[in-house]
């Protein structure tokens, strides 16, 4: 309950890991976060995508099969979009397979989305030739309506797993060792800028006006730096507490909010030159 912060429902699936050595050993279960739409609850397990009723104590509507991903899935237009080792479209409602795309893998990877001229796109990060399982390096852009593959880029950074963000015709990426900003089409994608101090393997940024906000860094005291949209420019670099990994930030209200792995929230005006 929001106003009371008491518990209403719980909802437990026994998983067990996939095979293969990519998840040995990890006790893999659920480790994106959920998608909810209307009254349901959409989440990728070990095995499967789940679809339970959330005024219903959880009841469980339907599940997919599809293999172990530690990604999210995205709803949009009635369709449920997940990397589960492989890219694939799900209906909303019944669960039923749409598409897939053997040529999108990745174990960790969430699609974000691009609208372009009244068509709904999709960007993903996803392995390229020689790839290690944990290190995506190219990013491509696929028609939601039908799986189609219409570019790929090899990024100049490692380690994509950060959801690509748009503005406009302007996408972002982030990687482990650092961030790129890329003009976007139908039919290409051409580099603006690069950067290297503002890389995480785990945590999207955000863009709030013309500026992007990468909160977090592994094994780093950074709590964000803050990049010009259009040329990659640093205005601002904050460091917070210590080995904020992880943590993808939400805007609201103007002001950012992300979340550290002691448990602690920091908010602060989403303001691209000074931290306050």
């Amino acid at each position: 309950d929001a106003a009371s912060g008491k518990e209403l429902w719980r909802k437990e699936i026994t998983a067990s890991n996939p095979p293969g050595p990519a998840f040995e050993g990890e006790g893999f279960g659920f480790s994106g976060m959920p998608a909810v739409f209307k009254d349901k609850v959409y989440f990728a397990g070990a095995c499967a995508l789940y679809c339970v009723d959330a005024k219903q104590n959880g009841a469980l509507v339907w599940q997919a099969k599809c293999d172990g991903s530690h990604g999210s899935p995205l709803v949009l237009d009635g369709t449920v979009y997940v990397m589960s080792k492989e890219l694939a479209a799900f209906d909303a409602d019944t669960g039923k397979e749409l598409w897939r795309c053997p040529e999108i893998k990745s174990d960790y990877s969430s699609p974000g989305v691009w609208n372009h001229n009244g068509r709904t796109y999709l960007l993903c990060t996803c392995y390229g030739p020689g790839n290690p399982h944990d290190q995506p390096k190219v990013v491509c852009c696929v028609d939601a309506k039908d799986g189609k593959v219409l570019w790929k880029v090899g990024a100049g950074v490692s380690g994509v797993k950060p959801t690509p963000v748009t503005s406009g015709d302007i996408m972002v990426i982030r990687g482990g060792n650092g961030s790129e900003g890329y003009r976007i089409s139908v039919e290409k994608a051409e580099k603006l800028w690069s950067d290297k101090e503002s890389g995480d393997a785990g945590s999207t940024p955000v863009i709030h006006g013309d500026s992007v906000y990468f909160c977090t860094k592994h094994y780093s005291r950074t709590l964000v730096t803050v990049l010009n949209l259009k040329t990659g420019a640093k205005t601002l670099s904050q460091e917070g507490r210590a080995n904020n990994s992880c943590s993808t930030p939400a805007v609201a209200d103007g002001k950012v909010f992300v979340t550290d792995n002691s448990g602690g929230l920091t908010g602060f005006k989403a303001t691209p030159n000074k931290y306050e």
